[in-house]
């Protein structure tokens, strides 16, 4: 384990007790986070257009806006959610202060755990079907259309989705009925793998090479990472403490390596961020009583962003910044044996690190 100490600072979003169940994305040089508000029960959502924050509520009618899942296509934003009030699945889709919200399935009590992904203009959204205990998928081609991916057990919760360079969907969610970690892959035709027991709070990623990256808590409660091309993956354990593993979300960076945000313990909750550089390195507890209900993590140029509620004493939508986690950090000594490493200078420059027999040699492109 090898901890780094880094420069990082905090924006205050919105204030109140709101800020739970947020996801973060970005599209061009605009931020953009979705998020529950517990006060009044709504949707809203947040966007930063230079070094100001703006926010609006999307949707107000009852209690909603729970398990969002964000995402911004071509200029429109669209924002999967729960409505607690109806029990139903909701999607709002807009830009500015100009939404549309649906309803996309109303059939029970579904829509806990939602993720969504644009594919070519089309909206597809996968969530838990609570009366059923299944886990489904809905797309949006002129009317809205749903299906069950799996029905076996009770399958479908902690949902993430990841629309892959190679065009398939790639869906991770848990099984309560066998405690297992499954990746469905949506090309046409549905795949299922089971991945690892445990399974809870995953998060899904993939390489352009199609290795997938998936966080998630182990059974036994630390954070685990798997990797591979399926059907066969690596686990690998990024943090043994018995209480760590909430609220993961994954990201990789120009490397096309692993960095999670999550949430280690509950009361209180402290906010980490675990990055894979050859070994795992970790930012510590950058923040207390926080994020106990949900983070999500992206990277926009070489900056990272972690967007989480802020409890007491402090409360609200809070988003972290992390200069620089997109540049690679140097390997341990306990590495530095031989091997080679890209790097990007603070200048912008690229370049290699060689070691050769325990030698530095520095290569700059």
């Amino acid at each position: 384990m090898f901890w780094i100490i880094f420069a990082y600072y905090w924006e205050n979003v919105d204030t109140g007790n709101c800020g739970t169940y947020s996801s973060i994305t970005y599209s061009g040089d605009t931020l953009y986070v979705s998020y529950y508000d517990v006060d009044d029960g709504d949707l809203k959502y947040a966007w930063k257009v230079g070094d100001t924050w703006h926010y609006y509520t999307i949707d107000a009618s009852g209690d909603v806006g729970q398990f969002t899942s964000i995402y911004v296509y071509r200029g429109t934003v669209w924002i999967s959610y729960y409505d607690n009030t109806n029990g139903d699945l909701k999607c709002a889709s807009g830009s500015g202060t100009d939404f549309n919200v649906e309803t996309v399935d109303a059939t029970g009590n579904v829509g806990l755990y939602t993720s969504i992904v644009v594919k070519n203009g089309v909206p597809h959204v996968f969530y838990y079907d609570a009366t059923n205990g299944d886990f489904k998928h809905a797309y949006k081609s002129g009317g809205w259309t749903r299906e069950v991916i799996d029905n076996r057990g009770d399958s479908g919760l902690w949902t993430s989705a990841f629309l892959g360079s190679d065009g398939k969907i790639y869906a991770t969610y848990y099984s309560q009925t066998y405690t297992n970690l499954h990746l469905a892959v949506i090309d046409g035709s549905v795949n299922i793998y089971t991945v690892d027991n445990g399974g809870k709070y995953s998060s899904v990623a993939v390489a352009d090479n199609g290795t997938v990256h998936i966080s998630y808590m182990g059974y036994y409660g630390d954070l685990l990472h798997a990797y591979g091309i399926p059907p066969d993956f690596t686990i690998d354990t990024v943090d043994n403490n018995t209480e760590a593993g909430y609220w993961t979300d994954i990201i990789l960076d120009r490397y096309e390596q692993p960095i999670i945000s999550y949430v280690q313990g509950t009361f209180p909750a402290y906010l980490f961020i675990a990055r894979f550089t050859g070994v795992w390195n970790y930012y510590p507890a950058v923040d207390t009583v926080a994020g106990s209900n949900g983070t999500s993590i992206t990277l926009m140029g070489e900056d990272g962003y972690v967007s989480y509620f802020r409890g007491n004493p402090v409360n609200g939508l809070r988003v972290m910044v992390f200069p620089q986690l997109g540049i690679r950090e140097l390997p341990p000594e306990s590495v530095k044996k031989t091997g080679v490493f890209d790097i990007l200078g603070r200048k912008g420059r690229h370049g290699r690190i060689v070691f050769r027999n325990g030698k530095k040699i520095i290569i700059l492109k």
